[in-house]
């Protein structure tokens, strides 16, 4: 589960994005990006 593949990890940042939860500001924030996507696999 938390070993998953950068592509992965991007795939599900576009969808987020795209989606309006997550908002991309800049490469500096990818660390949020992935506690936000692990956040949100838990919630769900």
């Amino acid at each position: 589960m938390l070993s998953l593949p950068t592509r992965t990890v991007s795939y599900h940042l576009s969808k987020m994005s795209a989606a309006g939860i997550l908002i991309p500001e800049g490469t500096g924030k990818g660390r949020r990006y992935k506690l936000k996507i692990n956040e949100t696999k838990v919630s769900k």
